[in-house]
């Protein structure tokens, strides 16, 4: 018993380490494509996660990846005050 409690929480741990990675890989994809913005001319659309999502897919030239996108609504999505 006390070593299935034990593997449980190792895969637990090992699933969310990897999750992890694939998310912070997304936030390192998402600063590359800010760093694409001449800032001093284009304003990024903070507020407005569609437009934020459409800006992203420009200077990406593809479709967001489903973490990208995750990680967009994490960090400009609207938040519960």
């Amino acid at each position: 018993m006390i070593f299935q409690r034990i593997f449980s929480t190792e895969q637990k741990l090992k699933q969310e380490r990897e999750a992890n990675k694939k998310k912070l890989l997304a936030l390192n994809n998402i600063k590359g494509y800010l760093n694409q913005i001449d800032h001093s001319f284009e304003i990024v659309p903070m507020g407005d996660l569609s437009r934020l999502n459409s800006l992203f897919i420009d200077l990406k030239e593809a479709e967001l990846s489903d973490e990208e996108e995750l990680m967009l609504g994490e960090v400009f999505g609207k938040r519960e005050t």
